[in-house]
């Protein structure tokens, strides 16, 4: 603030004090509400006061934009892995989910990165895709695997799932 608009502030708020403090000595029987709002001036005077003064003191504030890091590429993750780690965020799943839900999406995952990277086909040569795919993801995926028993059985355990989307992730 320029020194001319400091001095308009101050002489605008010593002419208010004075003006208050004059209707304050007028006032007679209504002096009770004169001098709160004589009091309420004070009080915001000396809080305008104290905000520039912390204003001043404290560094500036960065724009929010800035607060957040930039990334320069997005990461490229397939869309059928993002589903895949949404369905195992709930935990372990049990032996109707992993061969009815799980065991469907990785081997979308996994045609699709055979086909795609190295032509094989999963369905028509299984022997040569199980060369390329990891233990765990082939023992999901495998053509000869029989759906469980028991659909409410416990199967693979955290590290297990975990090996599972590695192998994914390297395929």
């Amino acid at each position: 603030m320029t020194r001319w608009g400091r001095r308009r502030v101050a002489l605008t708020i010593v002419l208010a004090i004075v003006a208050i403090a004059l209707g304050v000595a007028l006032s007679g029987a209504a002096r009770g509400v004169a001098l709160y709002a004589y009091l309420l001036l004070l009080v915001l005077i000396a809080a305008f006061g104290i905000g520039g003064h912390i204003r001043t003191a404290w560094p500036a504030t960065p724009r929010f934009d800035r607060l957040i890091p930039r990334r320069d590429e997005p990461e490229a993750r397939l869309l059928q892995l993002e589903g895949l780690v949404g369905r195992l965020a709930g935990g372990n799943p049990n032996a109707f989910d992993l061969y009815h839900r799980i065991r469907p999406m990785v081997r979308d995952i996994v045609t699709a990165r055979l086909a795609g990277g190295r032509g094989i086909d999963l369905e028509s040569d299984p022997a040569r895709a199980e060369r390329y795919v990891g233990p765990w993801t082939w023992q999901l995926i495998r053509p000869d695997l029989p759906p469980p028993q028991d659909g409410w059985s416990r199967t693979w355990s955290t590290r297990e799932l975990n090996e599972l989307a590695a192998e994914l992730e390297r395929l």
